[in-house]
């Protein structure tokens, strides 16, 4: 298979092959370099050296599953911006008690939107068992196929529960008039789906080694928003009551 760049690319490939190297001994024996540039990218950094082409492969995934994330500006905002401190100094002043009602509130109120979305009443019992997977999103790691599953069970009807993954085609759109639909998304065809679940185990396994794990840990809370900060603070407010911390 032959893969042609867009026209409008073509003169910096060039521009960049000729400053390069193209010389038997460049591609023997020069030095690897990184297939994304870690200043323009987010890149792993325990690299796969490919040597055919004098490579390091520092993508975030493989030919099965890549994400691939440019460092635009308003990320690098987010890098220094220091929201996990933010977040740490709303939540110091309140007591385990109180966050922990503060989260369930909002635990509850995120499983209600999301049945909300699909137009589903679920009964008390079935929003409990999806909060309670909620609360364990960050205690355990669910991207492994058997705990895809599992979890996929518990939040479905018992009607749809499955051991496997899907066997049919689906889609995501709305109903505009009788029998017409709008499809707004075409999911990934049932027979390449193993393939490609298991391509996204693998970036993700692959993501969390070396520095980009330090960082995705260190910055938790680095996409939050400062509206999303504020309400934050203020749910905590609401579980409170009335009251003022004590150290605040």
């Amino acid at each position: 298979m032959v893969v042609r760049a867009p026209r409008e690319y073509a003169g910096e490939i060039e521009q960049i092959v000729r400053e390069r190297g193209t010389s038997s001994y460049y591609l023997s024996g020069g030095n690897y370099i990184d297939l994304l540039d870690p200043d323009e990218y987010y890149t792993v950094s325990q690299v796969r050296r490919v040597r055919r082409q004098r490579i390091n492969d520092n993508l975030l995934g493989d030919h099965r599953f890549c994400p691939t994330v440019r460092r635009t500006d308003t990320l690098r905002e987010f890098e220094t911006a220091d929201l996990p401190g933010r977040c740490r100094q709303v939540v110091a002043g309140y007591s385990p008690e109180i966050l922990k009602r503060a989260l369930k509130y909002l635990y509850t109120k995120e499983t209600r939107s999301s049945f909300e979305i699909e137009h589903v009443h679920p009964t008390s019992n079935r929003t409990e068992r999806f909060v309670a997977l909620l609360q364990l999103a960050e205690q355990e790691d669910f991207c492994r196929k058997p705990q895809l599953i599992e979890v996929q069970n518990l939040i479905v009807d018992a009607r749809f529960r499955d051991a496997d993954y899907r066997k049919s085609q689906n889609y995501v759109g709305e109903t505009v008039a009788w029998q017409r639909e709008r499809i707004h998304f075409v999911c990934p065809k049932p027979e390449g789906l193993a393939d490609l679940m298991d391509g996204l185990t693998a970036a993700h396994e692959r993501m969390n080694t070396g520095r980009l794990l330090a960082r995705k840990r260190a910055s938790h809370f680095d996409f939050l928003s400062s509206e999303e900060i504020a309400t934050l603070e203020q749910t905590v407010r609401s579980a409170y009551g009335s009251e003022t911390p004590e150290n605040e």
